[in-house]
């Protein structure tokens, strides 16, 4: 049998092939982009909440939406979501409606978050555009040949470049092409966003808004959407945080002014939060700031919309910040793609294994943070509720639905969208199984229905 000795040459050349790639990371340049520092334009032209016009949708409703993480799952379960809103039709003020185009703000984490910043971007077009564009589409092989391809691998050699770049590279080619907040300042209506990220270093919620980067003397329109929406789904140890440059000390503005009062009367829970936000004041101790998934503080996105009450002092202020003087119905709307606790180790006598321990170990916080946020935000709705009929003297109606997996009531079907991985790539079948099913749970919600109910019996 005749064989193909290796020649000396053979190994020659590839030893210098290896050399030069080694060379070549070595001296690699690759950085991560740096956001730019707040350049003192006019407040009217950033993106906060108060410079976005309400439209057709009417001053007395008010509509937030919640948007879990969870990877594909979430965001298809959060798009059968919208799917059923745009299809809802409510007579309020004497005249027809779309529930959807009521919603005011939208606040999200992970895989909620691209379905999330997609709507709020292309808005009517999203619905048209994000099946195929992201949905039907597997990310997540996608992205893992990108980060094992020569091109990427020599740039990860650079300490100022991480795997979440290729994640930002892809969701901005194939959903928001260049799109940054800017844009969304631009179209100047609602919903409002908010991309809920983590801190890495504190565990604080990072939420993309102009106030959280007026902390850091920065400019979030500058931000792409597609950064932002990789910074609040970067999981921990499989792609690497998103860095941003803190120039706290460069500027001043409202947001740090009400930071420096005093705050001494805030209840604990407060005060931890207020300690979080100061933090960011110190450009000196903390001159990058690195963020990772949002889920691991607060998997459901509940937690931003809580902030507001910080810097407005009560309830009442905050309502008459965003409109509350007018307001009679206030609508919440809770999109949950979570999973129960795995009960699979307690099964057997054996030691759990190192991967069962991981695993375990990312789930509990996220788990465990998201059913904390969700009491704490159900007892917040509480005082907001008596604070404002003491305010304005009369009852405004809050409701709080939910749609999540958890509350399937049939065990084998619960069973069945639970084990769905939380992946970035699902099979179409799945996707469209939960489009559906989010959409039946809005519609078939005792909340929901309670709601319908109370508008169609206030337009008679």
């Amino acid at each position: 049998m005749r064989t193909n000795p290796i020649r000396p040459s053979h190994i020659f050349s590839l030893l210098i092939s290896i050399l030069a790639l080694l060379l070549t990371a070595c001296s690699t340049t690759a950085h991560y982009p740096i956001n730019p520092a707040a350049n003192g334009e006019a407040k009217k032209s950033e993106y906060r909440f108060e410079n976005l016009g309400s439209g057709s949708s009417s001053d007395s409703l008010a509509v937030t939406l919640f948007f879990s993480g969870g990877g594909t799952r979430a965001a298809a379960l959060s798009h059968g979501v919208l799917e059923e809103l745009a299809e809802t039709r409510i007579k309020w003020e004497g005249r027809e409606r779309i529930l959807l185009n009521e919603v005011d703000v939208i606040s999200s984490v992970s895989g909620g978050s691209i379905t999330a910043a997609h709507y709020g971007l292309k808005q009517q077009r999203h619905f048209a555009e994000f099946p195929d564009n992201f949905l039907y589409k597997d990310y997540q092989n996608s992205i893992k040949d990108k980060i094992f391809s020569l091109e990427i691998l020599t740039q990860l050699w650079s300490p100022t470049y991480g795997r979440i770049e290729i994640v930002a590279n892809k969701f901005d080619h194939s959903l928001f092409h260049g799109a940054t907040f800017a844009d969304l300042a631009r179209q100047g209506n609602r919903p409002y966003l908010i991309l809920n990220s983590t801190d890495m270093s504190t565990g604080a919620r990072f939420p993309f808004t102009q106030e959280q980067f007026d902390l850091i003397c920065a400019d979030l329109n500058a931000i792409p959407l597609a950064r932002a929406v990789a910074a609040s789904a970067a999981v921990p140890v499989v792609f690497s945080p998103l860095t941003l440059k803190n120039y706290a000390g460069t500027c001043d503005n409202a947001t740090k002014q009400e930071l420096q009062r005093d705050w001494s009367k805030l209840p604990p829970r407060q005060q931890l939060r207020l300690q979080e936000l100061r933090s960011y004041l110190d450009d000196q101790r903390r001159p990058y700031l690195h963020l990772v998934d949002g889920g691991l503080v607060d998997n459901i996105g509940i937690g931003g919309s809580l902030d507001h009450s910080i810097f407005s002092g009560s309830a009442a202020n905050l309502g008459r910040m965003i409109g509350f003087g007018n307001l009679r119905k206030v609508v919440f709307v809770i999109v949950s793609a979570e999973t129960d606790p795995s009960l699979e180790a307690d099964r057997s006598p054996a030691v759990p294994s190192m991967r069962r321990v991981a695993m375990a170990l990312a789930d509990i916080p996220i788990n465990h943070n998201s059913r904390e946020s969700l009491i704490q935000f159900r007892e917040t709705v509480a005082q907001w509720k008596l604070a404002l009929k003491q305010k304005f003297g009369r009852d405004i109606e809050f409701y709080v639905v939910e749609v999540s997996l958890r509350d399937i009531a049939d065990p084998v079907e619960r069973e069945r969208f639970m084990a769905i991985p939380t992946t970035l790539a699902l099979p179409k079948q799945d996707v469209d199984e939960l489009r559906l099913l989010g959409r039946r749970m809005l519609r078939e919600s005792p909340e929901m229905q309670r709601m319908l109910r109370d508008m169609a019996s206030e337009s008679h």
